[in-house]
């Protein structure tokens, strides 16, 4: 513990893991490095490790160390990854939305409990509540929710009801074009989810009317590098409607291009595509 809880080592995670794994007592030797941590900067992947080797003897334990975790200042901060170095449990996630709805969390952390195939061996209706959660909290909250979807979906599993549901309220959320998260796929999923839904017939006339007027609200928002940043999988996303859906397509967009004012109606073309090679054949 002198050597390893708040040093810079790399690659210590298996050595902890093993070392819980051995130890007569996990949780006290955890407690133990916790105190040692209080006076430098923890090594995450120790922790990390120790809580993996508990999880492996018995997720009680590794429930134990978390709790204990998230009682120190040092490693709160880390509340995500500490929970997810453990093998998620639906109370875990249940933990991860009482941290969102305290202000410990923030959305877009939540994203990593599903990298990893972190999330592969629970239900969607044992992962729909943090989804559900996340869509509460904005665009951050939106735009992570689709994120944690792909992950659980690749490479190419079909979304069941559970997941249509949360999809078709995630594209037609109001605040979804409040903010992107540069830093991930946002326009990739945004057109991935229209393909998805599309591909196992999934929508109907009715939706693909709400769903043109919210992707053309994009062709509003105030902040160009949003706007720069959907307006290719916006349009593709109509191309593809279109063809299954064109006179839902066009009640939505030939209102925008014949009354809007100029600088509106400029973007609607291009979100519709006229000066591009993929436009919509209207």
């Amino acid at each position: 513990l002198e050597s390893f809880v708040t040093s810079d080592a790399k690659s210590v995670f298996g050595f902890s893991r093993r070392l819980a794994e051995l130890v007569a007592d996990p949780v006290a030797l955890f407690d133990r490095a916790l105190g040692k941590a209080q006076n430098g900067s923890p090594n995450l992947q120790f922790f990390g490790g120790l809580i993996t080797g508990a999880d492996g003897r018995d997720p009680r334990l590794a429930r134990d160390c978390i709790r204990a975790a998230l009682r120190s200042e040092r490693l709160k901060p880390h509340a995500i990854s500490m929970i997810g170095s453990g093998k998620l449990q639906p109370d875990d996630l249940n933990l991860v939305i009482s941290l969102l709805q305290s202000g410990d969390v923030a959305p877009l952390q939540c994203m990593t409990l599903s990298y990893g195939r972190g999330l592969d061996h629970l239900s969607t209706n044992e992962i729909a509540p943090l989804l559900n959660e996340l869509l509460t909290y904005g665009a951050s909250g939106l735009w992570a929710a689709l994120e944690i979807i792909f992950m659980y979906l690749h490479p190419a599993k079909e979304p069941d009801e559970v997941l249509t549901k949360i999809l078709k309220s995630i594209l037609l959320a109001p605040k979804l074009f409040d903010l992107i998260n540069r830093r991930t796929s946002d326009g990739h999923h945004l057109e991935e989810a229209v393909a998805l839904l599309i591909k196992h017939n999934r929508l109907d006339g009715a939706f693909v009317s709400k769903l043109v007027k919210r992707m053309l609200k994009l062709s509003e928002v105030k902040e160009g590098a949003i706007f720069r940043e959907l307006d290719d999988p916006v349009r593709r996303s109509l191309t593809r409607l279109i063809k299954d859906f064109p006179n839902e397509v066009w009640a939505g967009v030939a209102p925008l291009l014949i009354v809007s004012e100029p600088t509106h109606r400029h973007r609607v073309q291009q979100l519709v595509g006229v000066g591009h090679g993929d436009h919509l054949e209207l």
